[in-house]
C-alpha cells in the first residue's frame, strides 16, 4: 500500500507492519548543468521500519533516468508483462525485485544495500522490505514516481 503525502514523499506499507518512507529531497547538485550524470543525481531520503530494525539515511542514490526505469517497471508489473524481474541502479543502494503474484497481489521487494543499509550493518546480511500491491496501489505508486519525474525532470547539460 502507498500513501502520497506530496509530490516527492511516499510511504510504502510492507508486510507485517513494515514501512518504507521515500523522499526525493532535491537534485544532488541543483546548480550543476555541466555534466549529464551530475545534473541528474537525486538525493533520496529513506526511513525504514522493518523486521531488521529502524533506520534512516539520505544519499544521492537515484538518477532521474532511474525514475524512468522505475516507471517502466511498474507499468510492466501492472500489465503482467515483466521483462526483467529486478531493477538495479548505478548506485547499488536500492534495488527493486518483483517476487511474483500472491492471491492477486503483486509482491515487490525493496532491497537496501551500501549506504541504504543501517549503520553498522553486516555486509553479508540482506536488508529488505516486502510489500504487496493490488492493481490500484501499483497505479498509485506509478503515479507517484511520474510526479517525481515531473518535479525533477531529466536535465539537459549545457
Amino acid at each position: 500500500m502507498i500513501v502520497l503525502l506530496n509530490f516527492k514523499f511516499m510511504i510504502i506499507k510492507g508486510i507485517d507492519n513494515q514501512s518504507l518512507e521515500l523522499n526525493v529531497v532535491n537534485y544532488q547538485f541543483p546548480e550543476n548543468l555541466s555534466n549529464k550524470h551530475d545534473a541528474n543525481w537525486l538525493d533520496i531520503e529513506i526511513k525504514v521500519d522493518s523486521k531488521f530494525g529502524k533506520w534512516q539515511t539520505v544519499d544521492p542514490s537515484l538518477l532521474t533516468f532511474d525514475v524512468v526505469k522505475i516507471i517502466k517497471f511498474l507499468k510492466e508489473v501492472n500489465n503482467g508483462s515483466i521483462d526483467e524481474k529486478a531493477l538495479y541502479f548505478l548506485e547499488p543502494n536500492l534495488a527493486i525485485h518483483y517476487q511474483g503474484n500472491f492471491n492477486g497481489l503483486a509482491r515487490l521487494r525493496f532491497c537496501f544495500n551500501a549506504e541504504f543499509k543501517p549503520v553498522g550493518a553486516a555486509d553479508s546480511k540482506d536488508y529488505y522490505l516486502d510489500a504487496d500491491f493490488n492493481e490500484q496501489q501499483i497505479l498509485n505508486l506509478l503515479s507517484n514516481f511520474e510526479e517525481v519525474l515531473e518535479n525533477f525532470p531529466i536535465r539537459d547539460v549545457k
